[in-house]
């Protein structure tokens, strides 16, 4: 059985070889059979989970041609998606993306970080109620997306484990690194459930890059609180055989 631990330890050993470096993603014979698109939407995360902000060919050990077309918006949070909905986040006037092409969806790592745990505190509520509102929100605007280009399937990533290393003064980490781990593994919890209910897919890659304590690898990360881009292609990997058993692919 493939498990995401299987695909890691695969990687890390073709990277070790050099057989297998983890930035060799420019494919030279894209020409004999054109890469499905996949538009990779979200916070900066979805630049280092997916490499930088540019488009990105990319060939699977098993020889499937994707080219990720990454439209990264750093800073923005789960929370504004749901917020403002398609006044403001709309996927057909931030990309030229068609039905035969699949919609990414990487936000929620700032929400994680910041927000969740102190809007818990301060307005004195559980935690599963800030996560129900703020997911099913953000879902609601996805599948809105969904409907403006009827048939393109659309992916939910999870977050990121969360770290308590490279701290960003101006969005600081809020509560201990065991309560982020907590409020993230919850929220993607719940976005797996609605992704279950509303036909979308979720791709957890969670424990690709987690340690013991549930908290982002540090040898893995860019310093900070991204995968970093160096160790990006086990999740490119993962994602791929998700789309595989649902038949996107």
């Amino acid at each position: 059985m493939i498990t995401k631990r299987l695909i890691f330890s695969l990687f890390l050993l073709f990277f070790n070889l050099n057989i297998y470096a983890a930035d060799t993603i420019v494919d030279h014979n894209l020409d004999a059979k054109s890469p499905r698109k996949i538009y990779v939407f979200g916070a900066s995360a979805a630049s280092f989970d997916f490499r930088f902000n540019r488009d990105v060919k990319f060939t699977s050990a098993s020889g499937i041609k994707i080219l990720f077309k990454i439209r990264a918006t750093p800073g923005i949070t789960m929370h504004r998606i749901g917020r403002d909905g398609l006044d403001w986040f709309n996927i057909t006037k931030r990309s030229d993306i068609t039905q035969d092409d699949i919609a990414f969806f990487v936000f929620g790592e700032t929400d994680c970080r910041t927000h969740i745990g102190r809007q818990r505190d301060t307005q004195k509520c559980d935690l599963s109620e800030i996560i129900d509102k703020l997911a099913t929100a953000y879902i609601k605007t996805i599948l809105a997306n969904k409907n403006l280009v009827f048939g393109v399937p659309c992916a939910i990533v999870s977050v990121t484990p969360p770290t308590d290393k490279g701290e960003n003064p101006h969005v600081p980490f809020y509560g201990t690194l065991a309560d982020r781990v907590n409020i993230t593994r919850s929220l993607n919890q719940k976005l797996k459930e609605l992704c279950e209910q509303h036909n979308l897919i979720f791709i957890d890659i969670y424990d690709l890059y987690c340690n013991a304590a549930g908290a982002l690898r540090p040898e893995l990360s860019d310093g900070h609180v991204h995968v970093h881009p160096d160790f990006n292609t086990p999740l490119k990997e993962w994602a791929i055989k998700v789309l595989l058993e649902h038949k996107v692919l």
